[in-house]
């Protein structure tokens, strides 16, 4: 018989966590133990309980989760948020948000994320290839399976793409996020090129409005096959789109008609500009709301681009050119929206840009211009309201010795009823508009060389009004039934 002594079995520690996507409902005795060995419950009054001491702002609780080593509380809302311990203290991380963290199944390639939004316009997580969640914090941060990432900071998207998440901050950065065991570093990054594939979308009519919340960067085409349809592209949440484009059919004379709609409170950039050949292009932004177009928008071939405001409260930002054709009778109505920055070129003699109401109808409208540069080679530029203009009229060339307005340019100023006289130095191209007891009620800047300038009661010859650049300041009457007239304009150098 042997005498060597056999070593008793090694006892191996198991850890007493609860397993992953463990889950408890309100009204069991279910508890959840974490990985510091903490328990987790819900009270019969409703509220989360660490260690058996409810939980101060949780209120109508019905179910507890415990996903990828963080806890998780569902409200009678059916809203979810993660709760972060701070050493004592507790806050929720992510949250609130429909979209449950159990059972989630790996997010497809291209899903997106939006700051702030509802599950019904995107996606609230991100389910990774690991089985970790990301999604963005209500305070603009990134945050892992419901914690922040700290540096992180205005996050407005997540992006997963090809097995990585990308972040987009405010100011249009894209950075890839890389985790390193724990710790997370920018990858690619900062770039404007977003990493989502970018599709044209064609919308027919069919009376029936896309819902263009789930499309980040894609170009849309608004055709018409027959008049009175039109094709409509509906925005209910703050979104980037590349290209909007409207085009008629020649073949058969039909003039392309599209509608845009933005929600109340969206925001929309346009990176790619709008595009309008022989069509109607309306875009109708709701209370608050914002329309970025990026480089060059074009209207042409009698095209007519009418973006209008509700409640006064809206505004088109141009960060690059709104190019009015030379080709035909093109329209660019801005009557009741307020314009800040970018370019606005009119070349076509049969051109209208219209400001702060519609003169065919003597109707003030709310718009106003801020930092906009109008270059008018040729058309009208008509505006009332004058009071609510604060751009620029200048040439199309960077040349000072210029014309301020082309040949068969004018610039037409309605409803001055606050003016009673104006004067117009035409060395420094200010024209500043008084009222009836001499007062200064506002100024309009005309740069370049603006000693060219007539006045309309000078009549013009076969429409080209003599051959000179036009400026007619009117007052169409209180009335609105045009019984107003010229106002007395005094030039001097």
């Amino acid at each position: 018989m042997s005498n060597d002594l056999v070593d008793p079995p090694t006892v191996v520690p198991t850890s007493s966590a609860s397993p992953n996507e463990t889950v408890v409902f309100a009204g069991s005795s279910g508890t959840i133990e974490d990985s510091a060995g903490d328990l987790w419950t819900i009270t019969a009054g409703g509220q989360v309980a660490f260690n058996g001491t409810a939980l101060s702002g949780t209120a109508n609780v019905t179910e507890l989760a415990y996903v990828n080593g963080t806890v998780w509380q569902e409200n009678a809302s059916n809203n979810w948020y993660s709760i972060i311990d701070n050493g004592g203290t507790f806050s929720a991380g992510v949250g609130p948000t429909t979209a449950s963290p159990v059972m989630a199944t790996m997010s497809p390639d291209d899903t997106v994320v939006l700051a702030g939004s509802s599950v019904e316009y995107s996606a609230a997580l991100i389910d990774d290839s690991g089985g970790n969640l990301w999604a963005i914090t209500a305070d603009g941060q990134v945050a892992f399976n419901g914690v922040p990432i700290s540096g992180t900071a205005n996050v407005t998207k997540l992006a997963y793409v090809n097995g990585t998440i990308w972040q987009e901050n405010a100011s249009n950065n894209w950075y890839s996020i890389v985790d390193n065991g724990g710790t997370f570093s920018a990858g690619v990054g900062p770039t404007k090129i977003s990493p989502i594939p970018i599709s044209t979308i064609t919308l027919t009519p069919t009376g029936l409005a896309l819902q263009a919340g789930q499309d980040f960067g894609d170009s849309f085409i608004l055709s018409a096959a027959s008049a009175p349809q039109h094709a409509e592209l509906d925005f209910f949440g703050s979104d980037t789109a590349g290209r909007l484009s409207v085009s008629g059919n020649p073949s058969n004379g039909t003039s392309g008609v599209g509608t845009v709609f933005q929600a109340a409170g969206v925001n929309l950039d346009v990176r790619g500009g709008v595009h309008i050949s022989d069509g109607l292009l309306q875009d109708f932004i709701q209370d608050g709301g914002t329309l970025s177009l990026e480089g060059t928008s074009t209207i042409n071939n009698g095209g007519i681009y009418s973006p209008s405001v509700s409640d006064d409260n809206g505004t088109l930002l141009l960060n690059g050119t709104i190019d009015v054709g030379a080709l035909a009778h093109n329209t660019l109505n801005l009557a009741d929206i307020n314009v800040v920055g970018g370019v606005i070129a009119e070349s076509g003699e049969n051109d209208v840009v219209q400001l702060g109401g519609n003169p065919a109808s003597y109707q003030d409208g709310s718009g106003t211009v801020t930092n906009t540069v109008f270059e008018i080679t040729g058309g009208v530029m008509s505006f009332l309201q004058p009071n609510g203009f604060n751009g620029i009229i200048g040439p199309a060339t960077s040349n000072p010795d210029a014309p301020s307005i082309g040949i068969f340019g004018e610039v037409q100023i309605f409803n001055a009823q606050d003016v009673a006289q104006a004067s117009f130095d035409t060395s420094t191209g200010m024209l500043s508009l008084l009222n009836g007891a001499g007062n200064d009620v506002g100024d309009i800047r005309f740069a370049g060389d603006a000693s060219g300038l007539r006045l309309n009661m000078e009549p013009g010859i076969a429409g080209y009004h003599g051959g000179s650049p036009f400026l007619a300041i009117n007052d169409q009457g209180s009335s609105g039934n045009g019984a107003g007239g010229n106002i007395p304009l005094t030039f001097h150098a």
